[in-house]
């Protein structure tokens, strides 16, 4: 801002998903672009060959990362616990592990 006019010089803004409340637009996005939970989940239980109905202990969470935001998806199935990080913008798989349940 200067300081005689008041005038803004410069301005910053860090854009900031809407999460997802089941309002996502066609093709599985949200207003902000973003992938819905939905499409994450389906990503990662596609990557794992697992179907929903298999699975327990679902967990999907829109996290930022390093100024990268993805969903973290974690589930339980047939013995193994998967989990996931899911690019929000585009549903790219970025990581998956897979385990022995304990």
């Amino acid at each position: 801002v200067n300081a005689s006019t008041g005038a803004i010089l410069k301005s910053e803004r860090e854009a900031r998903p809407a999460a997802s409340q089941g309002g996502a637009a066609a093709g599985g996005t949200t207003a902000g672009g973003y992938i819905d939970e939905a499409a994450a989940k389906a990503a990662a239980l596609g990557h794992a060959g697992v179907a929903e109905g298999d699975t327990y202990q679902m967990k999907v969470e829109l996290d930022r990362d390093d100024g990268v935001y993805l969903y973290e998806v974690e589930f339980k199935s047939g013995g193994m616990e998967y989990e996931y990080e899911i690019d929000a913008y585009s549903g790219a798989v970025l990581k998956a592990e897979r385990d022995y349940d304990d």
